[in-house]
């Protein structure tokens, strides 16, 4: 009875507190570096896998530079969240309820340790709302800047399987997009007070 109870008591009471402590930081080293093997895995195209993949081929460690990398492009779309929160709650123009939540799917495409290629269909939402407003006007008032970025992150969703994304294009193609929509809203909303001004003038022409 006293050996079952034995096999049924808690590691620590079983085996002792050192045993215990040795056991849980072997599991943490092996954690930390399986962890690390999939950080800097081919196929991940998070911006930590890809610093990883590129510390690596120049003979840089991996470290310290890598996550403070990191942290800032986190609290740079952080940023960007809450400019989109505040937008889309001061703007007289119509948008889909989902819009400041596109760029926070975007975010996890980019931010989140681990991100296989197939997660850039998260920016999907952001995608498609670009090319609904960069094509509102016509398709003959778009810059040619817009079509580069569309051709780009399209290309790169296609190219998936291969190293051209694995190695940064896709996350290029992220970037690249998410700061033409923030160019493309920032010009949106300083033509909105104009149109305003012309309309509250109106009715005293």
């Amino acid at each position: 009875m006293r050996l079952v109870d034995r096999r049924r008591a808690p590691m620590a009471l079983a085996h002792g507190l050192e045993f215990t402590i040795a056991e849980n930081l072997r599991w943490i080293r092996s954690l930390t570096a399986s962890s690390q093997e999939l950080l800097v895995s081919q196929y991940n195209v998070s911006i930590l896998g890809v610093l990883g993949k590129a510390a690596h081929a120049i003979g840089v460690p991996f470290g310290g530079w890598a996550y403070a990398l990191w942290f800032a492009v986190l609290l740079l779309g952080l940023g960007a969240l809450a400019w989109g929160e505040h937008v889309a709650a001061n703007s007289s123009k119509p948008r889909p309820w989902f819009w400041p939540a596109s760029f926070v799917w975007a975010l996890v495409a980019i931010v989140n340790p681990l991100v296989w290629p197939y997660w850039q269909l998260l920016v999907a939402p952001l995608f498609l709302i670009h090319v609904a407003q960069g094509t509102a006007l016509g398709l003959r008032n778009t810059r040619p800047t817009f079509w580069a970025v569309i051709a780009i992150f399209t290309a790169m969703n296609w190219l998936q399987n291969y190293a051209v994304v694995h190695y940064g294009g896709g996350l290029l193609a992220l970037l690249l997009l998410l700061a033409d929509a923030y160019r493309q809203e920032r010009a949106n909303g300083e033509r909105e007070p104009h149109v305003s001004r012309l309309s509250a003038a109106a009715p005293n022409a």
